[in-house]
C-alpha cells in the first residue's frame, strides 16, 4: 500500500525535470527520463538569474538573486556538481548520469556548527518518473552532530506552462523533492523546469522543515507563498532572456581622479576622498582613498579597465582588531580616540574581475592564517535609487565570508553605478548600512553638496 507522499525539504530543492513541448490537450508528454539531463544542466558556469515577485517580503537587501552551477567538487567522498542558492544560502550536491539523478547532500551555509548534511546511500530520481509519481527512500541523515534515520522523498505533481520575463516556457515539469526525519509532511519548495533551460519558477510556502497539511496536493502560486521566477540565465554556453550572458565590467563603476569626494549616510555618516595618483606595494596609478573618520582609515585602490579594480592594502588605526583584509568592510568604522596609522599590504591583492556575468563569483583567500575565503559575486543589474540620485545599470555583488568547515558567517552587499562608483553598502543581517548622500566625480556633482 503505498503511503502519503513525505518529506522535510532541505532549503531550496533544486531539481529535475523533463518537459514535453508543443500544442494542444491530449498529447503525449514524454517522462523525465527522455530528457533527464537535458532539464537540469550541470555544466560549471551555468546560472539562473531569478527575481521575487513584486509585493512579496524580502530582507536580503536585493529582490533577484542568482542560483550557480560550479565543480565537479567533491562532497564526503562523491564527485558532483554544487548548486548555490546565494539568496537562500544554501549548497545542493547532485549528480546526473543515463539513468537518473543522485543527490548527495547540501551544505547550509548558515549553520555555524554542523553546516554540511549528507546521505548514505544517496537519494535517487529515476529515469522514467511520470506525473503523479512519487516515492520515499529509506536513508541514513548524516551531518557532524551524529546521524539519524530519514528519508528522501520525491513527488512529481505534473506539468505546468509558465510565463516568465525570461520567456514563456510550456509543460515544465513540476517537481518537488528533498530529506527529513518524519512521515506525513509534504514538499515546501515547488519547482518548475523547462528542457535546456533548467530553473524557470521556484515557490516556496515555508521555511526549511516546516510543512504544509499532508494530504494537501502540491499547489503553486498560493497566497502565501514566496515566489521566483527566472529573468535571465546562460546555460551551456547559451544566454536565455534579456542579459542573458552579458558580461559586465566593474572597473566602468569606480572611477578614481584626484579630488574626487563621496559622502555616506546611514548607520552613521561617512565621507571618502579620493587623492593620487601614486605607487604603493610595487603598483603604480594607485589612489588613496581616505575615509577620515574618527578612527582614521585610508585604502590604496588601483583600476584598470579590462582587469578590473584592486584593493591593495590600507592604513588602519594601530590598535584597531584587524582579522583580515576580507573583513574590511565588517570591521567598526569607530574607535576611541585617534591613533596613528599603520599600513597594511594585502597579499594577494583583493581584487573583483572585469568581464563576469550574473551569478559568476570570485574567491579571495583572507591572508590572516584563519582559512577563510571571501566569496564575491555578481548578483544583479539593477536601477538603484539613493539620496544622491538614481542611477541606471547598476553592479550589485554580495560578499560573502565563510569559514574553512563551509559555513557563511557575515555577508554584505555592495552596490557600484557606472562612473560614480559604490553607492549602496548593506549588512542583511541587522538591515543596517549607508548610501551615496553626494558625490564629487571629476568635478561633476550628485546629490546634496557638503
Amino acid at each position: 500500500m503505498m503511503r502519503q507522499p513525505s518529506v522535510w525539504f532541505l532549503g531550496i530543492g533544486l531539481l529535475i525535470a523533463s518537459v514535453g513541448c508543443g500544442g494542444g490537450g491530449g498529447r503525449r508528454r514524454p517522462p523525465l527520463g527522455e530528457g533527464l539531463t537535458r532539464a537540469l544542466p550541470l555544466e560549471a558556469g551555468n546560472a539562473w538569474h531569478l527575481r521575487t515577485l513584486g509585493g512579496q517580503s524580502d530582507d536580503t537587501g536585493s529582490p533577484a538573486w542568482p542560483i550557480s552551477v560550479y565543480g565537479p567538487v567533491s562532497f564526503h567522498g562523491h564527485s558532483a556538481y554544487a548548486i548555490e542558492d546565494f539568496r537562500e544560502r544554501v549548497i545542493l550536491y547532485v549528480s546526473s548520469t543515463s539513468h537518473g539523478i543522485r543527490y548527495y547532500g547540501r551544505r547550509n551555509l548558515a549553520d555555524q556548527e554542523n553546516p554540511d548534511e549528507w546521505l548514505v546511500p544517496p537519494g535517487y530520481i529515476p529515469d522514467g518518473v511520470l506525473p503523479r509519481e512519487w516515492d520515499e527512500q529509506p536513508v541514513m541523515i548524516m551531518s557532524d552532530a551524529g546521524s539519524r534515520y530519514g528519508y528522501f522523498v520525491y513527488e512529481v505533481p505534473g506539468f505546468e506552462d509558465i510565463d516568465t520575463p525570461a520567456g514563456t516556457f510550456a509543460d515544465t515539469y513540476a517537481i518537488g523533492f528533498g530529506a527529513g526525519d518524519d512521515s506525513g509532511a509534504v514538499p515546501d519548495v515547488l519547482l518548475n523546469l523547462a528542457p535546456d533551460v533548467g530553473i524557470v519558477y521556484v515557490t516556496s510556502w515555508g521555511e526549511p522543515g516546516v510543512a504544509r497539511s499532508a494530504g494537501v496536493p502540491l499547489q503553486p502560486r498560493t497566497a502565501t507563498a514566496v515566489e521566483r521566477m527566472l529573468t535571465s540565465a546562460y546555460v551551456d554556453g547559451y544566454g536565455i532572456g534579456l542579459g542573458g550572458g552579458q558580461r559586465y565590467n566593474v572597473s566602468a563603476c569606480f572611477p578614481l581622479h584626484d579630488g574626487d569626494l563621496r559622502q555616506f549616510v546611514g548607520t552613521e555618516p561617512w565621507s571618502q576622498t579620493v587623492s593620487g595618483p601614486t605607487s604603493f606595494a610595487g603598483y603604480e596609478d594607485v589612489f588613496l582613498l581616505d575615509e577620515g573618520l574618527q578612527s582614521p582609515r585610508a585604502e590604496y585602490w588601483r583600476v584598470e579597465p579590462g582587469i578590473g579594480i584592486q584593493l591593495l592594502g590600507q592604513e588602519e588605526a594601530a590598535q584597531a582588531s584587524v582579522r583580515g583584509a576580507g573583513q574590511r568592510r565588517w570591521l567598526s568604522r569607530h574607535a576611541a580616540g585617534q591613533r596613528s596609522r599603520v599600513p597594511i599590504v594585502f597579499t594577494p591583492a583583493w581584487e573583483l574581475p572585469d568581464g563576469i556575468r550574473i551569478g559568476e563569483f570570485a574567491d579571495y583567500m583572507v591572508p590572516d592564517q584563519s582559512g577563510d575565503i571571501e566569496r564575491n559575486v555578481l548578483v544583479d543589474v539593477a536601477t538603484v535609487s539613493v539620496p544622491a540620485g538614481t542611477f541606471p545599470n547598476c553592479l550589485v555583488y554580495v560578499a560573502s565570508l565563510r569559514d574553512p568547515d563551509g559555513a557563511e558567517w557575515d555577508r554584505l552587499l555592495h552596490t557600484y553605478a557606472p562612473g560614480i562608483g559604490p553607492v549602496r553598502v548593506y549588512f542583511p543581517a541587522d538591515m543596517s548600512g549607508w548610501e551615496l548622500s553626494y558625490a564629487r566625480i571629476a568635478g561633476v556633482e550628485y546629490g546634496s553638496g557638503p
